[in-house]
Parts: C-alpha cells; sequence; structure tokens
C-alpha cells in the first residue's frame, strides 16, 4: 500500500508503477482515493475530527506519516495527548479538519504594473498597421490541384 521514497529516483516513477509520492512515503492512488471516500463525509462540518484505525488502515500508515497523508489530501490537523490517570505514557490523538489551500493566484509579469493592480492593460493610441494579404501558392503540381477548379455551389433547384 505505502513504499518508502527515494531521492534519486527519476521523475514520474512512482506515478508510473500507481503510487504518488506523499512525503517521505509513496501510497497508492487506489488507497488514496479509497481514504479521501472515508474522510469526506467526516469533514462536511467544517469541525475537527478523529480517525479509526480502520480509516488508517486503508493507507498502512499511522502517526505523522498518516497526517502528512492527510495534509496531502487538504487537511490540517492537529495532536492530542489526553492526560488518563494510571496511564504511563498517553497515546497522542491526531484529529483532521477539512482545511484546502487556498487557490493561488497568477502573479504580474514583470515590467507590467497594471497586472499587478488588476487593472486592464491601457491600448496604445497609435493606429493598427494594416496587414497585406498572403501571396497566393502556386498549386499546379499538386495531386489535388484540379480541386480548385471545382465549382462548390449547389446548382440551381430545377423548376417543375
Amino acid at each position: 500500500m505505502w513504499a518508502e521514497t527515494q531521492k534519486d529516483t527519476p521523475k514520474g516513477f512512482y506515478q508510473a508503477l500507481g503510487y504518488r509520492p506523499v512525503g517521505a512515503k509513496a501510497v497508492r492512488i487506489d488507497r488514496l482515493e479509497s481514504l479521501f471516500d472515508a474522510v469526506r463525509p467526516l469533514g462536511l462540518n467544517n469541525a475537527f475530527f478523529p480517525v479509526t484505525p480502520e480509516i488508517m488502515g486503508l493507507v498502512g500508515l499511522s502517526g505523522e506519516d498518516f497526517a502528512s497523508v492527510m495534509r496531502f489530501l487538504g487537511y490540517a490537523h492537529r495532536v492530542e495527548v489526553p492526560k488518563k490517570e494510571g496511564e504511563e505514557e498517553p497515546k497522542p490523538v491526531y484529529t483532521f479538519k477539512w482545511a484546502p489551500k487556498k487557490p493561488t493566484t497568477f502573479k504580474a509579469r514583470a515590467g507590467k504594473p497594471h497586472a499587478a493592480k488588476g487593472k486592464p492593460h491601457k491600448k496604445s493610441a497609435s493606429k493598427p498597421t494594416p496587414t497585406k494579404p498572403a501571396p497566393k501558392k502556386d498549386y499546379s503540381d499538386s495531386p489535388f490541384a484540379v480541386l480548385q477548379n471545382l465549382n462548390l455551389k449547389s446548382p440551381p433547384a430545377k423548376k417543375k
């Protein structure tokens, strides 16, 4: 379901095998889709929710590795360590919330101040230069030269 990623791996190698690199792991794409389908209903109310071991088992990861996969899918996470009496080392509880990244805007091009402010560019006041029609090419040696002389207009309808 997942594999450790290697830094010297060629770009696109994991995708060709059906995996998606997510941090230090590469997760099978079908498992990512199953995970996303399982957590989508949990994040509808826009509040933090815990995930069950069954959900984590969909990709075979837990802890920070699972949190990095969830970040990749667009979820923010927080770690809570509940303090219970009688427990020596409390286990951290990861909770997640749907928090997709904000869409990026196009950056203004260098030297175009109006684009940076969102204003349209002013057109120049000069008249446009007329363009010359392209010269006709001689296709007389082409096997399709006969087609130039065809009359493609439909003949007038015959009166009865």
